[in-house]
């Protein structure tokens, strides 16, 4: 995709969020260039190789001469240094009046907190994130997936095209102040500010945890998910755990009621869960029409078949492919309730059909009849599907020390690209010579740099 094609961008950051800002600009066709200093040279994991592709590299630091040269030829320059950073901003922007900085920290350059060290569970404390999670008297959970960084740099991104779009047509630059504590907040927690003022800030009697109970529960050989949203769902859990008496109580009919005694109920239900199985559970419940599951492991969630119904058309072609079996018996024009309220039964005989047939051909007999169904694939290694490879989701880019990677691009595709990945992610200083080159810079100018080791390939004491 050459939308960007152009478009410089610096990169002098590290972690998550700046890489991933950077690396949408190179998916979008920007020519992006790592600034990596020798002695700290980041370690070229997986993740780093996915944030990376597409982009050059030189080694160097803010204030050498070679990276000022480069940063006067960019578009952009993205960075997530400290407040009190080893760049000075103000004069960067004042050299460079059409530049757009995007500087990238915990809590934005200015404020009260500006200078204070974080990580992604401090900012998740600050923005309140934490806060809705975990259960009420212990401590809260932050939200997994580095959540924070990933968002932050999607937030960057979107800040720093517009204002490089601006620049280019005006010739006007901006320092774009990118605060991920604020797009956090944004991500998480916004509307619970809202709903506070709405309802005039008034305290709630407990400390907010976002917890549904009953949830996930341990069972006789494993767990079970449930979710009750409804009145009628929770009054016949209460029902399917032989606690009939609680409905008449209604001591624990509202979340509030359930959170404020916690331990006193999950003992209750878990005086039923532990002396059943998953899978009288899940009979039980299904009985009962409460939204039930099992919880899988690694082991259990692969070799599976995901088989599904929507249509009165795709049952009936269902039982056509199965050759009318005899549990299906008055079942052939049943109407979507009807099959509702036999699932349990409907289920089981399914079960008991697919497990005793090879899961390729199942799925193969499946499609031929027009029935949606599909293989529970394994995430690692998806790039060998066969869809993905189809469409290109995955390229192959050459790298000069582990070979041919397949990494992940982009999620659309445009008819006039055949190709996203530009390179696969740079080594150290890989294009040291390149891009001095291109700055003007003549061999024995770039031999200098490295004899006085300003430049590199090899970490500093490697």
């Amino acid at each position: 995709m050459h939308g960007l094609r152009g478009v410089r961008v610096v990169d002098f950051t590290t972690g998550i969020a700046g890489p991933y800002c950077t690396k949408l600009f190179a998916d979008a066709g920007a020519e992006v260039v790592l600034v990596e200093p020798r002695g700290a040279a980041s370690e070229r994991t997986p993740l780093f190789r996915f944030l990376h592709a597409s982009k050059r590299a030189v080694t160097g630091a803010p204030g050498g001469a070679h990276v000022a040269d480069l940063v006067a030829s960019a578009d952009l320059v993205v960075e997530d240094f400290a407040a009190s950073a080893p760049l000075d901003r103000a004069a960067l922007l004042a050299r460079h009046p059409s530049l757009v900085l995007c500087s990238i920290s915990p809590y934005g350059l200015t404020g009260p907190y500006a200078s204070r060290p974080a990580t992604e569970f401090t900012i998740q404390a600050e923005c309140g994130s934490i806060a809705v999670r975990g259960r009420p008297g212990l401590e809260p959970y932050q939200a997994g997936g580095r959540v924070t960084y990933w968002f932050g740099g999607v937030m960057a991104a979107v800040a720093a095209a517009g204002a490089v779009h601006r620049a280019r047509t005006t010739g006007h630059g901006e320092h774009v102040d990118v605060s991920l504590q604020e797009a956090m907040a944004l991500a998480t927690t916004t509307y619970a500010d809202l709903s506070s003022w709405l309802m005039g800030r008034a305290k709630p009697p407990f400390a907010g945890h976002s917890i549904e109970t009953p949830s996930i529960e341990p069972t006789a050989d494993g767990f079970v998910g449930f979710n009750t949203n409804t009145a009628q769902q929770f009054s016949d859990i209460l029902l399917m755990i032989e606690r009939p008496d609680l409905r008449e109580s209604h001591e624990f009919d509202t979340v509030v009621q359930r959170l404020t005694r916690l331990a006193e109920w999950e003992a209750i239900v878990h005086a039923f869960t532990r002396r059943h199985t998953t899978a009288e559970i899940i009979e039980q419940a299904a009985l009962l029409r409460i939204p039930v599951s099992p919880v899988c492991s690694g082991e259990t969630v692969l070799e599976h078949l995901a088989l599904s119904i929507e249509t009165d058309a795709q049952w009936r072609a269902l039982l056509g492919a199965l050759a009318a079996p005899a549990w299906a018996t008055g079942f052939h024009d049943a109407s979507l309730a009807e099959r509702r309220a036999a699932h349990a039964k409907l289920d089981e005989a399914l079960r008991a059909h697919f497990a005793a047939r090879e899961l390729g051909a199942s799925v193969a007999q499946l499609l031929a009849a027009g029935v949606p169904a599909a293989e529970v694939q394994d995430a690692r290694f998806l790039s060998e599907h066969p869809q993905i490879a189809s469409r290109g989701f995955c390229e192959r880019v050459p790298h000069p020390v582990v070979g041919d990677l397949p990494i992940m691009t982009v999620p659309f595709r445009y008819a006039s690209v055949s190709r996203w990945l530009q390179r696969a992610e740079p080594t150290l200083g890989q294009h040291n010579h390149e891009l001095l080159g291109e700055l003007g810079y003549g061999d024995a100018q770039v031999a200098e740099l490295e004899a006085e080791r300003v430049i590199g390939t090899r970490p500093i004491g490697v």
